[in-house]
């Protein structure tokens, strides 16, 4: 896989977005750098790029397995105290990336609560989002959302601790990473900007691939059960009724769910 074009990249992307833009072949991780960066100073809209990573991480500091054949972005947010888009910020990226892997590789995904891209029932992307508050004056003091893309399957195929779960969108299409990026960015920034709740929740019921399917949910380590998943709520939680006929409200960051096999 080429080098990611930057140049390419740029033409496509916002011009309020592109204050700075660094493309790596290899970097430990693309949040670790930019959270360096943030620290510094560096201005809102700042994005940073690698064709792979060797530290990579998703949530709860697990491993984000991060080989060539993906794509591997940051951005930075300096939010005001009172950004309304900040509680739905990791499903928003989710959606963004959905709709801009559909529309610039033209392949079907779903979202999986509440911030993995599945093809079918395998993670091709994931989201981390990490934050400074700022405790003087209120509100952050930085926002990192990074992303990780499984563009094409890397030699000698997935580990054997994703192997099962992991896939990859596998289509070449000309200069489609650049693409793909810089329109998830401009999209995400859209909502940035100006955040429509209630068409989010729309968009983002009618992405999610959970509805109606049968999952197991994991809390801290132990699992509650096996569930069907009813719908979300207006504040993007999950609503799920347990075989036993138990109903429960699932929050951001409480579980991680597996989909059945």
């Amino acid at each position: 896989m080429e080098l990611f074009d930057k140049n390419v990249f740029i033409q496509h992307l916002g011009k309020e977005h592109s204050s700075l833009v660094e493309v790596f072949k290899s970097i430990g991780s693309t949040n670790d750098y930019l959270i360096e960066k943030a620290r510094s100073g560096v201005a809102e809209g700042a994005i940073i790029i690698s064709n792979s990573q060797t530290s990579g991480r998703g949530r709860t500091g697990k491993r984000f397995h991060s080989p060539e054949g993906g794509i591997y972005f940051s951005v930075l947010l300096r939010p005001d105290a009172d950004n309304i888009l900040m509680p739905y910020l990791t499903a928003v990226t989710a959606l963004c990336l959905k709709q801009s892997i559909e529309e610039v590789l033209g392949v079907k995904t779903g979202v999986k609560w509440v911030n993995d891209v599945y093809i079918g029932n395998r993670k091709c992307a994931g989201i981390l989002t990490e934050s400074a508050v700022d405790l003087e004056r209120g509100g952050y003091r930085y926002v990192i959302v990074g992303v990780g893309v499984n563009l094409m399957e890397p030699k000698g195929g997935y580990p054997d601790d994703v192997k099962d779960i992991a896939t990859a969108i596998n289509v070449e299409v000309e200069k489609g990473a650049e693409r793909l990026v810089a329109t998830t960015v401009n999209k995400l920034f859209s909502h940035y900007r100006a955040f429509d709740k209630g068409g989010f929740i729309r968009e983002y019921r009618s992405a999610l691939m959970l509805i109606g399917k049968k999952v197991k949910v994991l809390q801290g380590g132990e699992n509650l059960g096996v569930a069907t998943v009813m719908d979300i709520d207006d504040e993007c939680r999950l609503k799920v009724q347990y075989d036993d006929g138990k109903i429960e409200t699932l929050f951001y960051g409480e579980v991680s769910l597996c989909l059945n096999r």
